[in-house]
């Protein structure tokens, strides 16, 4: 169904949403992306993963990475404790969010159907408009596991994408998973 290239995941928001024609609809357990392997050289700095969130249709849900949370997990398949950050939805800051510092993750660059978009902007949006056949691609960096790279071996994705609705009683949760993702430690390019 989905998998990765290189360290490319995409995220079929159709699907997930449970869309008109989606295999999913009317499902409320988590919609599980397939991602084959993620490749990473442990002399770059730092791990870079892009999401690619597609829609088929037009669509407002409320910022992806809001909600967006990674799990790292050992050779030995066990998850390492990393220091949480409070989740951006339940900040109450009297700035803007920075992309470097509010997330679990730091956003080094958007894209809006390769259209290349202000990061503060977008990160700041709390919500995304979709157009048909469109896509929103983020590309993620995370400095946090830096001394933990040599002991890596598996990464877990998850997220929930929640329409935008001024309808109160209709926000719905969506959540996705990655499945376990073994991370290959690969040379220098």
């Amino acid at each position: 169904m989905n998998t990765i290239v290189k360290n490319t995941i995409d995220i079929p928001l159709q699907e997930i949403l449970g869309q008109a024609g989606s295999a999913r609809s009317g499902s409320n357990s988590p919609l599980t992306v397939t991602v084959e392997e993620l490749f990473w050289s442990p002399d770059s700095e730092p791990l870079e993963i892009t999401l690619n969130c597609i829609s088929d249709a037009p669509l407002e849900i409320v910022n992806p990475l809001y909600y967006l949370k990674m799990e790292w997990i050992d050779k030995g398949q066990k998850v390492i404790p990393l220091e949480d950050k409070v989740p951006v939805l339940l900040l109450n800051l009297n700035r803007p969010l920075d992309p470097e510092r509010d997330f679990d993750f730091v956003v080094k660059k958007v894209t809006y159907n390769k259209n290349q978009c202000d990061i503060n902007e977008v990160v700041n949006q709390s919500t995304l408009n979709f157009a048909p056949k469109s896509k929103y691609q983020f590309t993620l960096a995370f400095p946090s596991i830096e001394n933990q790279k040599e002991t890596i071996g598996y990464l877990r994705i998850f997220g929930n994408l929640v329409p935008f609705t001024t309808d109160q009683d209709s926000k719905k949760s969506n959540p996705f998973r990655t499945n376990i993702v073994p991370i290959k430690h690969s040379p220098c390019e």
